[in-house]
C-alpha cells in the first residue's frame, strides 16, 4: 500500500526521513482525502492530524484509542486527532507470505522527538537489513519434518519474530527481551499467535539449555559511552555486546542450525575485523560466514546515531555528546567501527571455518540476498570435500546471470582510441561479485558445460591448441576456479539442482 499510495519518489522520500516530499507525495497523488487508503498513509505513516471521522473509517470507534492515548486529540481542534504510536506493515522477503503490521514507539523520521530510555523502535533499517539476508524456508523443505524451532533474541517490536512466525505453518518461534514494554508491543502486532512465545529476560539467560534450528537477532550493537537507550546501547563495553551474542548463539544451535546476527567491531589502527571476529567463534563444529557491509571512521558513527536519537550536532547538546562520545573512542584507540553480518551453521566434528569477506559493492536497491547465504553455505560444504585433484575432475555451469566484461581506457601514450585494460566476470545478480581475469581464464569459463568435459580435460584441451603446459595451467587453474565457486559465478554441475 505504501508504494502505491506515495508512488516511487513518495515512498523514497518516507525512507529519508523527508516528511515534507512524502506528505506531498500522498497530497497529490490519486487517492482522495477521505478514502481509507490516504487515511491510513497520512494518517498512521506520516503522523498528521486527521477528522475524527476519518479515524473512524479504519478503526471503527475511535473513543477507546483517545482513552488508551494511540489517539490525541488536536490542540487546537478537538474535531482532528493524530496517532501516538508507528504501526508498519512489513513481510518476509523471498517468499509470497502477507504482510503483518508491526506496533512501535514513533521515531523521529517523520516529527521531531527524542526517544525515551525505554523507546521500542519498529521497522526501521536495521531488521529490514537482516531480513534482507535470511534464507527463505519453504514450507516444502520442512515437509515431514520437526517444527522449526526458531530463536528472535532481542525482539523488541517483534519484525522478526512476527514475519517468521507468520511466514512459514512449521515454525515454533521463542522471542525474548529484556523490556516487558517492548514486547507488550510485539503481543500487540500478532497477539494470538500460538506458534511465538514471548519471554521477558536478559540476552540467553530465557532460554539456557535450549537448542534452536534459527537463530536471529538485531541487538542493541551500538557502540558508545553510555547505556541511556536500551534498544540500541548495553552497560557491555565497546563491542562486547555483538561478541556475547555471536559466542552464545554459537552454543545454542542445534546439528545443522543456523544463525544470521546484526553485529559492530570496534577496530584500531593495529587490528584486522577478519582477526577480531574471528576470535569471537567457537574453535569446532562451527562454519562461519561473515560479511563486513560498512566501515565508517568514528566521526561519522557518532554523527549517524547522535542523529538516529534526534539530536542536533550542532546545538550545544549536540557539540558535547559528540566530543564525550569521540573522547571515548581515542582513549581505547579505537578509530573505525564495522558493521555488518555474521552467518554460522553448526557442524559436527570439525575444526571451526570461518570466512570473513567486505561486500562494500553498491548493490541494486531492494537486493535480496537471502538466497546467496543459503547457497554459499550449500557452495562452501561442496569445496569443503574437495582438493584440488576433485576440483578439475567435476564439471561445471556458468551462472546465468554471469557477465564477461571487457574494460578499455583512453590510450594515453598514443592520444588516440583506446587500449586494454582489464577481464572481468561478473555476477549481474545479488552481491554482484566481481573477478579479475586473464583471458586463458575467460576463455576457459566460455568452454564449461555442465553436460560436458571436466574441468581438467577442457584445461588440458585449451592447453594443447594454445601451446601451453597442460599440467603447470592446470595446477594454476584449480585454486581461481575456487574462488569463482565461493563467490557463484560457476557452480559444479553436481550441486546445481541443489540450488
Amino acid at each position: 500500500m505504501l508504494t502505491t499510495v506515495l508512488g516511487p519518489e513518495g515512498y523514497a522520500a518516507m525512507l529519508a526521513g523527508n516528511p515534507a516530499g512524502a506528505v506531498w507525495a500522498v497530497d497529490h497523488g490519486d487517492y482522495a482525502p477521505d478514502s481509507v487508503e490516504y487515511t491510513c498513509v497520512a494518517g498512521v505513516v506520516l503522523r498528521r492530524d486527521l477528522p475524527l471521522d476519518q479515524w473512524r473509517g479504519i478503526y471503527g470507534d475511535v473513543d477507546g484509542l483517545l482513552a488508551a492515548g494511540v489517539l490525541e486529540a488536536s490542540p487546537t481542534d478537538a474535531t482532528r486527532a493524530h496517532i501516538t504510536v508507528d504501526i508498519r506493515p512489513v513481510a518476509a522477503r523471498g517468499t509470497e507470505s502477507a504482510e503483518v503490521l508491526i506496533v512501535s514507539d514513533q521515531d523521529s523520521s517523520m516529527t521531531a522527538r527524542t526517544p525515551a530510555p525505554n523507546h521500542v523502535p519498529g521497522v526501521g533499517n536495521a531488521p529490514l537489513s537482516l531480513l534482507s539476508v535470511l534464507p527463505p524456508v519453504s514450507d516444502a523443505q520442512r515437509a515431514g519434518s520437526p517444527p522449526l524451532r526458531v530463536l528472535d533474541l532481542g525482539t523488541g517490536s517483534g519484525v522478526l519474530a512476527t514475519v517468521l512466525a507468520t511466514s512459514h505453518s512449521a515454525v515454533e518461534v521463542t522471542a525474548t527481551d529484556i523490556s516487558s514494554r517492548a514486547l507488550g508491543f510485539a503481543r500487540c502486532a500478532f497477539p494470538q499467535h500460538a506458534s511465538i512465545d514471548w519471554v521477558e529476560g536478559s540476552w540467553f539467560e530465557p532460554v539456557e539449555g535450549q537448542l534452536f534450528d534459527l537463530i536471529v537477532s538485531n541487538p542493541p550493537f551500538v557502540i558508545g559511552p553510555d547505556c541511556g537507550l536500551s534498544y540500541r546501547e548495553t552497560p557491555l563495553d565497546f563491542d562486547g555486546a555483538s561478541r556475547l551474542v555471536v559466542e552464545q548463539a554459537a552454543q545454542h544451535l542445534a546439528n545443522h542450525g543456523t544463525a544470521h546476527l546484526l553485529a559492530a567491531w570496534a577496530l584500531t589502527e593495529a587490528d584486522s575485523a577478519a582477526s577480531k571476529v574471528t576470535g569471537w567463534i567457537p574453535g569446532e563444529d562451527i562454519r562461519a560466514w561473515v560479511v563486513q557491509r560498512d566501515l565508517v571512521d568514528i566521526t561519522t558513527y557518532v554523527h549517524t546515531w547522535l542523529t538516529d536519537e534526534g539530536i542536533d550536532t550542532r546545538s550545544s547538546e549536540g557539540i558535547k555528546r559528540t566530543a564525550d562520545w569521540l573522547d571515548y573512542f581515542m582513549g581505547a584507540g579505537i578509530t573505525h567501527i564495522g558493521m555488518g553480518y555474521v552467518h554460522m551453521k553448526r557442524t559436527t566434528g570439525t575444526s571451526s571455518e570461518v570466512t570473513f569477506e567486505v561486500m562494500d559493492q553498491a548493490l541494486q536497491p531492494g537486493t535480496f540476498l537471502g538466497h546467496e547465504t543459503r547457497e554459499w553455505f550449500a557452495r562452501a560444504e561442496w569445496l569443503d570435500r574437495q582438493d584440488a585433484h576433485s576440483v578439475l575432475d567435476t564439471q561445471y555451469a556458468a551462472r546465468p546471470t554471469l557477465a564477461l566484461e571487457h574494460v578499455s581506457v583512453s590510450d594515453g601514450d598514443l592520444g588516440v582510441g583506446f587500449k586494454d585494460y582489464a577481464l572481468r566476470l561478473s555476477r549481474t545478480d545479488g552481491p554482484a561479485w566481481s573477478h579479475e581475469v586473464d583471458q586463458h581464464v575467460a576463455a576457459i569459463v566460455k568452454g564449461i558445460n555442465p553436460d560436458g568435459l571436466t574441468l581438467r580435460d577442457t584445461a588440458e584441451l585449451y592447453a594443447a591448441v594454445n601451446g601451453l603446459d597442460g599440467d603447470a595451467f592446470t595446477d594454476a587453474l584449480a585454486p581461481i576456479v575456487v574462488d569463482l565457486v565461493r563467490h557463484g559465478l560457476i557452480l559444479p554441475a553436481d550441486i546445481v539442482e541443489e540450488l
